[in-house]
Formats: C-alpha cells, structure tokens, sequence
C-alpha cells in the first residue's frame, strides 16, 4: 500500500474549525431570545420600566400621614389647583410640555394610584429622569403646608380620568 491510499490529506480551512464559530452564534441567538422572553414576557420589563429601575424610581412607597376626604369641595378646590399645573401638563390634561395625564400610560410607574400619584407629585420629578419629548422636569410640590392641595389636584385629576385607581383612605385629623 502507499502512503497516498492509507491517509488522506485535506488542504485548505478545517470543517472542525468552523463549526465552534456556527455554534457560539446559535448559542447566543439562543440565549439572547430566551432572556428576552423571560425578561420582557415573564416578568413584564418594558423600556420604561428598565429605565425607571436604572434611576432608582421603580418603587413607589407612600409615606402620607394626612389624606384629606374626598368631597365635592375638594375636587372643586383641585381644579382651581390644577391651573397652576395646566401650564405644563394642558388645560385638559393632554400634556403640552410635559405628560399627558388623560391617559392610560404612565412614566413613572406601572399602576396610575392616587397614593403613587402623591407621592410623585411630593417629591417632583428630576431633570433627565423621564426620557421623551414630554417628559421634562418637575418641581416637588408636596411639603406640610400644601399637601391638602395636592390631594384636592389628585381627586379632580381622577374625576377627568377614571383610569386612575381610587386607593387612599382619609384620614382624620
């Protein structure tokens, strides 16, 4: 026998050579589709809710020591409130400057709560916290002596928008 005949000889690229490169790009399309499913599927991660947790504003604790009733008084005194906000937020809540309040979306959290709402209009939202062509700056609007305002703003906010969930509980004082 020749040497020719018992060995072959391949020239030129490896099949082997190739094949780690063909299963690295599978494993990682692989990967990648399963945590994107898990991430954004399972867990309900949106853009807006990766960001929020980015700055720190995932959570909404509310920390509200006085809630004034919910009267028709109240809701009065808010609308007259809310013209100090329609500057930014529009006349009839469509948002000029800043988001629009009439709608089912929110920035800054998953549930629109009247309780999650105080505690973003207390504390005000930072420059560069909400990204968009509406989502500037606010000013915290809550100390001691306002907070009743900021309730009444609440209670007309969701007279005008019903997807805002009713969930604080008056307090007497």
């Amino acid at each position: 026998m020749s040497e020719h005949s018992s060995t072959s000889q391949q020239k030129g690229p490896s099949k082997h050579g190739l094949s780690w490169i063909y299963f690295a790009i599978a494993f990682t399309f692989v990967a990648g589709t399963a945590y994107a499913i898990f991430y954004h599927g399972f867990l309900g991660a949106t853009n807006a809710t990766t960001y929020r947790e980015s700055v720190g504003m995932s959570v909404v604790a509310v920390t509200e020591d006085f809630i004034p009733e919910r009267t028709p008084q109240a809701i009065a005194n808010g609308a007259a409130s809310y013209k100090t906000c329609a500057a930014c937020h529009g006349a009839n809540l469509e948002g000029l400057a800043c988001p629009n309040l009439a709608d089912n979306e929110w920035l800054h959290f998953k549930e629109p709560k009247e309780t999650n709402l105080a505690k973003l209009i207390k504390g005000g939202v930072p420059a560069g916290a909400t990204k968009g062509p509406k989502g500037g700056a606010m000013p915290p609007m809550g100390t001691l002596d306002n907070m009743t305002k900021v309730w009444e703003v609440i209670y007309y906010l969701q007279t005008k928008n019903p997807n805002i969930i009713k969930d604080s509980v008056p307090t007497k004082k």
